[in-house]
């Protein structure tokens, strides 16, 4: 190395040399120690860490890249404003969904205080009892410990609806009991049905 300037003195050993230029060149190794700060470019499998770090309250392994992101994105700003609506307002959107609250105030005839209605559109279209689970867990974490809710999730579905019938050949056929009282049963063909010794056939 010809441009290395040692900072030994002259009566260094030779071990004290030798481990100065090996180590001299670790400043040129590239670590990016601040992408593993930033919620934009941290690695995928460091990311549970920073959200331990930054004290994230919800955490899937499951969710997807960019919900992860969002969370870890959100979490300073979440936790400067957590214990309010906005903050249950923004943890239910990090989890793909919209959220529409109304406060005990909101009503006409005023509900018991510090309660809320929770009314949760699940636009991710998943209505699994696992992400049921993760809305109320989000929103525990968010509201304030003083107030109780009630949670309604509408889940958007798209499809076709099919209708079929199909016809099924019967006679009907009228018994008698010996009180002479009449029932209309309606028998199936195909169908061997054996009766008690006291219905008497007419």
């Amino acid at each position: 190395m010809a441009d290395f300037c040692s900072l030994l003195p002259p009566n260094a050993t030779e071990f004290e040399r030798t481990l100065e230029q090996a180590t001299s060149r670790v400043g040129t190794v590239p670590v990016e120690i601040r992408n593993y700060w930033n919620a934009d470019l941290i690695p995928r499998n460091l990311m549970p860490w920073l959200g331990w770090e930054w004290s994230v309250d919800s955490w899937d392994p499951d969710w997807d890249i960019k919900t992860k992101r969002n969370v870890l994105r959100d979490a300073f700003r979440y936790h400067q404003y957590k214990g309010t609506r906005q903050s249950v307002v923004d943890a239910i959107n990090d989890l793909g969904s919209n959220i529409d609250i109304k406060e005990w105030w909101q009503y006409s005839n005023p509900k018991t205080p510090h309660t809320f209605d929770a009314f949760v559109d699940s636009v991710s279209g998943s209505g699994s009892g696992e992400f049921q689970y993760q809305l109320i867990h989000a929103i525990d974490n968010a509201k304030p410990v003083r107030s109780h809710y009630t949670l309604t999730v509408a889940t958007n579905a798209c499809g076709s609806l099919n209708i079929y019938g199909y016809g099924r050949v019967a006679r009907f056929q009228r018994l008698y009991l010996q009180e002479h009282l009449t029932f209309n049963i309606l028998l199936h063909r195909f169908v061997h049905v054996v009766w008690p010794s006291f219905w008497n056939e007419s």
